[in-house]
């Protein structure tokens, strides 16, 4: 069968009789000669430049290359195939012939006949060869992108921070990533193959083989059934479960999957993804997640009581302040009325604390020196920590000051005290502590930002803290006293409140060996070196008098106690439960009015700034004080309160609003 296109065909022989023979015969069979070259060197550029189908090449040309070297390099060059003509038929040339990987060999003389087959045939052979070679090709391009994917994946799991591994219906580990070494299961090579008992070592104990106790509750509990499964099931789904083990959280997940050994197989075998995690830390994070959100609903609450409770408080510590004022030191029901106010102070302790949460409290910073404070402080702290316990407070000279709120100063110092003192219920030892620093220390958090600080350490010999607990110890309702003797604000309460000063607070710890906290807030540079200036002569002050005050108090209870006490130093108090009474008070009223005391929020629309705006063109000299049940920072934020503002937050002790009263009538 002659081929509907042509076949073009390079002639290679130094003959030109039979160079012209072959025309004649390949025209006659239908091929086409698209060349003739008569040495190999010119038949292999004769081949590259023409590039034919195929090449009749004469093994013996009168040249330093012979036919079946010029063949060979034509073949690798080009891909061409090439078919051999000689007149010889030593076995030597036969046998180099074969070895060169030629596509046919003709003896001459030969027929035409004889011609057609061996070109039809090395055609043929070069055609399936070539589709061969390109099969195997793209096989090897296939096992090798399979090989790379097989690789990354492989990478990628093996970087997981989670264990992954393949399981067989028998148990056996099929494939791991390296985690598993992680994990102190072994090596992966040699967990090939083994089930999961024999992962598990019988003397494994400690905190390294919470993973091995985990597999083997988890494994009876899920990994069984899930291999187990009927496979006729339509659904397929994953299966999970937690547990802790020695302080550690951890998360098994398994994926079901059918799988066949060869395509052939009709039967399905059941195999297992698992995937485990360590989830410690995870959990760490939704539980402060939901300590965070349980704050802001508390500070939520305590910001919408505060108000109502403040003034109960206030009325509370009022009346126990003027009963105490009129009873002698020796009457025996001091003592209760003492006993009633000190706990409308814890009250008014545990309502701060809840409040400091939220961030609703008024915070008014100042220069302060702890030295000072601790001075103010000393006899409180000598009646909360008992007899039982030796206190120690060590001061720096020339201490630096900072800038804070005095009232939170006093709660990180208070709350440090009592939990200090709760460490020693047998009694111990007790140390305060101040210094001026410079951070880092070697003993500071290694976040902390250089720079001068002021240190108070705070230290006790008492019965420490566990290293499980460590970590914990500022969380907010964390405590590990017993059920009713803890809030578990303490702690938090100071940590909250050292970082909204900008500070830093650590802690060192060991079972009854006792603990040592330390406090760094940011000292005043300005501070330091400045000039010495005389304290200015101001005349004796006296917290009662006869002019006139004007109070405006809503809350009934509240307003009686202020009055009470300002008429009983000698004050003329004229008083209204809001502003538009108050107006018509003082339109009532002839003659001067000298200070007005009022609370800032009160009903009938006109609050106690607006009040105050109204009344400054009718009485220029007045004075006015604020207070507030309320401790929202809006309150600052709208400019009710300016920094010259007077103002106290209830409840307040009555001692407190007499000198303020005092200083207020006797300032220009």
């Amino acid at each position: 069968m002659m081929n509907q296109k042509p076949t073009n065909i390079l002639i290679v022989d130094d003959d030109s009789i039979i160079v012209l023979t072959l025309k004649f015969s390949l025209h006659a069979l239908g091929y086409a000669v698209i060349a003739t070259a008569s040495s190999g060197p010119e038949a292999i550029h004769k081949a590259g430049e023409t590039r034919p189908d195929l090449v009749l090449m004469d093994i013996d040309l009168n040249s330093y290359m012979d036919g079946i070297e010029a063949a060979a390099q034509i073949k690798e060059k080009f891909d061409i195939p090439v078919i051999y003509l000689t007149g010889q038929v030593e076995e030597e040339v036969v046998q180099r012939a074969k070895i060169s990987g030629s596509f046919g060999y003709l003896v001459k003389p030969f027929k035409d006949k004889e011609l057609h087959i061996a070109i039809e045939m090395a055609l043929y052979k070069h055609k399936m060869e070539s589709q061969l070679k390109k099969q195997d090709k793209e096989l090897k391009d296939s096992l090798t992108r399979i090989e790379q994917a097989k690789q990354e994946w492989e990478s990628t799991v093996d970087s997981l921070p989670q264990l992954v591994c393949l399981v067989d219906k028998q148990q056996r580990v099929i494939r791991a990533n390296r985690m598993m070494e992680r994990w102190n299961l072994g090596q992966v090579t040699h967990l090939k193959g083994q089930t999961i008992h024999e992962l598990l070592h019988p003397d494994c104990a400690g905190a390294d083989c919470y993973l091995p106790i985990f597999i083997k509750q988890a494994w009876k509990t899920l990994m069984t059934p899930l291999l187990e499964r009927d496979k006729n099931e339509e659904t397929i789904t994953g299966y999970e479960i937690e547990d802790k083990i020695l302080n550690r959280y951890l998360r098994l997940q398994a994926y079901p999957s059918l799988m066949t050994t060869h395509q052939q197989d009709k039967e399905m075998s059941s195999f297992a993804v698992v995937v485990i995690e360590d989830i410690t830390e995870r959990k760490r994070l939704e539980e402060q997640l939901h300590q965070s959100q349980k704050m802001e609903a508390v500070g939520r609450l305590a910001g919408g009581v505060a108000h109502d409770f403040n003034n109960i408080l206030m009325a509370i510590t009022g009346d126990c302040e003027l009963l105490l004022t009129d009873l002698k030191a020796t009457d025996p029901i001091r003592r209760d009325i003492e006993h009633i106010r000190q706990n409308a102070e814890r009250g008014a302790a545990l309502t701060k604390q809840l409040l400091a949460f939220g961030r609703k409290m008024v915070i008014r910073p100042q220069e302060l020196n702890l030295n000072e404070i601790l001075v103010n402080m000393g006899k409180l702290l000598s009646r909360f920590i008992g007899e039982n316990i030796n206190l120690l407070t060590v001061t720096a000279p020339q201490l630096g000051r900072i800038k804070a709120d005095a009232n939170q100063i006093e709660q990180i110092i208070m709350n440090l005290i009592i939990n200090a003192r709760d460490a020693m219920p047998q009694g111990g030892k007790l140390v305060i502590e101040t210094a001026n620093v410079i951070l880092p220390e070697a003993d500071a958090l290694p976040e902390i930002i250089p720079g001068h600080y002021i240190k108070l350490t705070v230290s006790d010999t008492g019965t420490g803290i566990k290293p499980e607990d460590l970590p914990y110890i500022f969380d907010p309702f964390f405590t590990t006293k017993e059920m009713g003797k803890g809030t578990g604000l303490g702690l938090a309460t100071v940590h909250g409140i050292v970082k909204q000063n900008n500070g830093y607070i650590t802690v060192d710890s060991q079972p009854e060996q006792g603990t040592i906290f330390k406090v760094y807030l940011p000292k005043i540079e300005a501070m330091i070196n400045a000039p010495q200036l005389a304290a200015p002569i101001l005349p004796a002050q006296t917290d009662s008098g006869s002019e006139t005050i004007l109070l405006v108090e809503d809350e009934i209870g509240v307003g009686m106690v202020i009055r009470r006490l300002l008429r009983k130093k000698g004050y003329e108090v004229l008083t209204a439960m809001n502003g538009q009474e108050a107006i018509k008070v003082c339109q009532n009223y002839i003659g001067p009015i000298h200070l007005m005391i009022t609370d800032i929020v009160m009903p009938q629309g006109m609050n106690g700034q607006e009040l105050a705006e109204y009344l400054k063109p009718l009485y220029p000299t007045m004075k006015v004080l604020f207070m507030s049940g309320y401790t929202d920072n809006d309150l600052v934020h709208q400019k009710m309160l300016k920094s010259s503002t007077a103002f106290l937050q209830k409840p307040f002790a009555l001692n407190d609003l007499a000198k303020k009263v005092s200083e207020l009538l006797n300032s220009e």
